[in-house]
């Protein structure tokens, strides 16, 4: 698959995602600042975070953000964090990637629980990418 394919796919496989009542990236930093999720300040954050268009957070989201979603928060989030890899346009290491290598099975089964089966293929078809850019980078 090419990059741009993957780009597609990701485009195609998150269009209508929208957070519902999911922890967004404010209310992450909050929760992350040792606030409860029921304080003020998380709820305040709750109100501000984006929660209808994924995209509108390209710009913006970085991969700090992910420890402290829930599953439709990753759900809502995931594509940004793809695309950003795709682009290398994000420092540090993909939270995705992190969570496959520190993470039981049951913490990635719940923290993956909310995407369908489209968005679970698009996830191993940006493995395979990652694989074979690796393969490409360290044959050259």
């Amino acid at each position: 698959m090419s990059k741009e394919e993957l780009i597609q796919s990701i485009y195609d496989a998150f269009k209508d995602v929208k957070l519902e009542d999911g922890i967004g990236v404010l209310e992450t930093d909050k929760i992350d600042a040792y606030y409860k999720r029921d304080s003020a300040e998380c709820k305040q954050a709750y109100q501000k975070d984006e929660r209808e268009d994924w995209t509108k957070l390209l710009d913006i989201l970085y991969f700090g953000d992910w420890p402290f979603m829930d599953a439709k928060g990753i759900r809502f989030h995931l594509p940004c964090f793809l695309l950003k890899d795709i682009d290398k346009k994000a420092p540090g290491d993909n939270p995705l990637i992190s969570m496959f290598n520190i993470c039981t099975s049951d913490v990635i089964r719940d923290k993956l629980s909310m995407l369908n089966d489209t968005q679970t293929a698009t996830i191993l078809d940006f493995f395979n990418y990652k694989i074979e850019e690796s393969i490409a980078e360290n044959n050259d």
